[in-house]
């Protein structure tokens, strides 16, 4: 029997630091997810809820975002989202430099799944960001992970999600 891949999650990562974008795109790489990095929080909640010229824009499984962005912040993006009944079951990360406990416990207290500070040098940032990615787009199963699998397996063949 053929073995098949989890159908590729759609995740909005919200960052405006060129670095760190690079350093996320480096361990994520688009056999993993389908990225889409935006730099301010006004325009992630357009493209999260579809709004204006991203209205035919896939629906995102997973959203990254840092707390220190322009126009509307990490905690004000992750309220808006985790309080709308169409988006509140979207998994939002925080992934920041701020390990201040006040904004840990305002982002938890918000809705978000986790909270990863970013470290300082590089081998600590890969070590990290590929631990998120095994276990947020590897081991991780999304509800849209089954209906896209289910839509590409119209006549129900018990095909496994992974090898």
């Amino acid at each position: 029997m053929m073995q098949r891949q989890p159908p590729i999650l759609n995740l909005l990562l919200l960052e405006d630091n060129p670095h760190d974008v690079w350093q996320f795109t480096s361990v994520v790489r688009p056999e993993d997810a389908a990225v889409t990095v935006v730099e301010n929080g006004a325009e992630a909640l357009d493209r999260i809820f579809r709004r204006g010229k991203f209205q035919h824009s896939p629906a995102f499984d997973l959203v990254v975002v840092d707390l220190n962005v322009p126009l509307l912040n990490g905690h004000e993006v992750l309220n808006v989202v985790k309080g709308n009944s169409s988006t509140c079951h979207i998994p939002v990360i925080v992934w920041t430099v701020s390990e201040d406990p006040r904004d840990v416990r305002k982002a938890f207290d918000l809705g978000c799944c986790a909270y990863m500070i970013k470290p300082v040098n590089i081998s600590e940032t890969e070590a990290l960001l590929g631990a998120f990615k095994e276990f947020w787009l590897r081991r991780t199963r999304y509800p849209v992970m089954l209906n896209r699998a289910s839509a590409a397996n119209p006549a129900g063949h018990d095909l496994p999600l992974s090898a």
